[in-house]
């Protein structure tokens, strides 16, 4: 299930986790106000196969554009780069979500098409229970301190580039889109996807052997989807 429960825990939940990240959000909302960037708030992207991403926060300032996914979990949060799960653990229970580093992965990735730049991934903890042992998932305490730390890879941004790039980015914004919408598209797509059906063309998708274990592909040359089993399963 893994962000499809998620997102139907997160509407359906009386204290929902779409509640909490709202909360979460704010906090960040306060924490970029006291640092030099400057943020666009639930982004609203439509990929080339017309699927939507929703991405909680993109932060511009001198050490570039990130894409900041906003968690407000309680309890201890395990997990890492390799896990396509990570796991809350809370008295007497522990909860299962689709990893955030692989779901900002592919906000950073379409953002970067739309803005032809490099867009660094973050994901912050609101209640500052980030699991250790990776330098882009931390605590919403040092998100001031890793922006004003952060050594990018590009020549640092004028202040003329980020209101240009904050320009460009708000126009990709579709705001017809509701959380509605965007739900109902990603459950059309996980259902899609367990019956082994194309996302992007809705052909019958067929079962290889690859270097990095299983995969799933649409026989379509034209259409070229394809999908590891093991992310295939998480959806």
């Amino acid at each position: 299930m893994g962000i499809l429960r998620d997102i139907l825990l997160a509407l359906l939940a009386p204290f929902s986790n779409r509640a909490k990240g709202s909360v979460g959000e704010r906090a960040v909302i306060r924490a970029l106000e006291r640092s030099p960037y400057k943020a666009i708030w639930n982004l609203m992207l439509v990929d080339e196969n017309g699927h939507s991403h929703q991405i909680d926060a993109v932060a511009l300032g001198p050490g570039g554009v990130f894409a900041i996914e906003v968690k407000n979990y309680s309890g201890k949060i395990v997990g890492s780069p390799s896990y396509r799960e990570w796991v809350q653990y809370l008295p007497g229970t522990e909860n299962r979500f689709f990893s955030p580093l692989l779901q900002n992965g592919s906000h950073c990735r379409l953002l970067e098409k739309k803005i032809g730049r490099r867009v660094y991934s973050l994901v912050v903890f609101a209640k500052d229970n980030a699991p250790t042992g990776m330098y882009n998932v931390i605590d919403l305490s040092s998100l001031r301190n890793y922006l004003a730390s952060f050594r990018p890879t590009e020549l640092e941004l004028t202040d003329d580039e980020i209101e240009e790039l904050i320009e460009r980015i708000s126009s990709y914004h579709h705001s017809e889109i509701t959380n509605r919408d965007h739900v109902k598209d990603i459950r059309q797509t996980g259902k899609k996807l367990r019956n082994g059906i194309c996302p992007r063309c809705g052909t019958p998708m067929v079962r290889r052997e690859g270097r990095y274990g299983p995969y799933w592909k649409c026989p379509k040359t034209e259409c070229g989807y394809h999908i590891t089993e093991a992310k295939m399963k998480v959806r």
